[in-house]
């Protein structure tokens, strides 16, 4: 019962990042389109500005001229043109996604059966290693293995407190700026915040395009307020609360997310900590008993 009730709350919230930001994407595209006579109209005034001011300095600007129909059929056509238009684009992008997330799911499925039975797999390698191993190194190796089970499991549940906290300050903070799309774009932050110190701009980037389409001007307040919340969210947010779960110093765990990432890409940056707090455990551990033998 607990394994389904997680499953299906993953696969919940994951769908609902996803069904939140299409209808967004697509709302926000239709409003860009509605307004580009506007933001022609604002661009037309801010250039004749221009062109009056250095006029008083002699120097002669090209005359401002830009056709409002025409700029929205070339949009149009950019968008939905059969051979090379961003839909797709986007639609061959989206089979060569579709085909990781096949093997992610009989990834998930090989999981799934994994957990269901893990007592009996874990109890016969148990026995598997007694009877190899001499004794004395197959209580080491148990003792590792315990160490480092306990070790993912402070780290997954740190991390997620992370992402809730990220999401929870993202929601809010754009609230109180006036930023549209709060609700879909903190989702999806929330969620990218899994990815540790770095997941939050990937969300980020794609928040800041979904308001810029919207409303240009409050894309640069997004940006902004998103560079002051992974500011705080990487100094103080991370290695405190992710940090403190894996028995960190806030100092190893930048380091090892920026070693993880360069060496492994986003895998990298997923695993790098609890695999640097096992080590570090470990290393403590070795240094103690060479204390002791001192």
């Amino acid at each position: 019962m607990c394994l389904t009730a997680s499953t299906v709350l993953v696969l919940g919230i994951l769908f609902a990042v996803v069904f939140m930001m299409i209808p967004s994407l697509r709302e926000s595209g239709e409003e860009f389109v509605q307004n580009i006579p506007l933001y022609v109209e604002e661009i037309g005034r801010w250039w004749a500005g221009i062109v009056r001011f250095a006029a008083k300095y002699n120097i002669v600007l090209p005359e401002y001229t830009i056709d409002s129909d025409l700029l929205i059929e070339k949009l149009t056509a950019l968008i939905s043109d059969e051979g090379s238009g961003i839909l797709t684009v986007t639609w061959g992008a989206a089979t060569s996604v579709l085909s990781v997330l096949v093997d992610v799911l009989l990834g998930l499925v090989f999981a799934l059966y994994l957990l269901a039975k893990k007592e009996v797999v874990a109890a016969h390698l148990k026995k598997l290693i007694v009877t190899v191993l001499p004794q004395k190194k197959a209580q080491r190796l148990l003792s590792i293995a315990s160490l480092t089970n306990q070790t993912f499991t402070n780290f997954v549940s740190g991390q997620l407190t992370e992402a809730v906290i990220i999401g929870v300050l993202c929601f809010f903070g754009m609230l109180i700026l006036g930023i549209p799309y709060a609700g879909a774009v903190s989702a999806f932050v929330a969620v990218t915040a899994l990815v540790p110190i770095f997941g939050a701009w990937i969300g980020g980037g794609l928040g800041a395009f979904l308001i810029l389409l919207a409303e240009p001007g409050k894309a640069l307040w997004f940006i902004l307020f998103l560079l002051v919340l992974q500011q705080v969210e990487g100094n103080l947010i991370y290695p405190k609360v992710v940090g403190k779960s894996v028995g960190l110093p806030g100092l190893l765990v930048l380091m090892a997310v920026t070693i993880g990432g360069e060496a492994f890409g986003i895998l990298g940056m997923l695993f790098s900590v609890p695999v640097c707090a096992v080590l570090f455990s470990l290393y403590l551990e070795f240094m103690k008993k060479a204390t002791q033998k001192n």
